[in-house]
């Protein structure tokens, strides 16, 4: 169980900006997704403007979800961000990408 609470801190109009973002990101740029222990890993078209974007959003995510974590890499599939948390935060993992590609 974690520590922290299972809040974003963003304002509504910062979350649909930040919506926006993800949902171009998705469109732009994904390739699979993926269950992993404990959240969910998404992979992405290799190339440096989706990897500084994929950057971008893991940092600003992890100054109004810290309560996730995220991961960055590169693996046999290519370009990946792995989001996860405790179970108490599986809902916001789940949706953090749902009904947006």
């Amino acid at each position: 169980m974690t520590d922290l609470p299972i809040a974003c801190t963003l304002e509504p109009a910062e979350m649909r900006e930040r919506a926006t973002s993800i949902d171009a990101l998705l469109r732009d740029a994904m390739l699979n997704q993926t269950a992993i222990p404990g959240g969910l890993c998404t992979h992405f078209r290799d190339d440096a403007e989706v990897e500084r974007r994929i950057r971008e959003l893991a940092e600003a995510e992890s100054r109004c979800c810290a309560f996730l974590t995220f991961e960055i890499g590169r693996d046999d599939d290519g370009l990946f961000l792995a989001i996860t948390g405790d179970a108490e935060a599986r809902p916001v993992i789940e949706d953090f990408f749902a009904s947006r590609a």
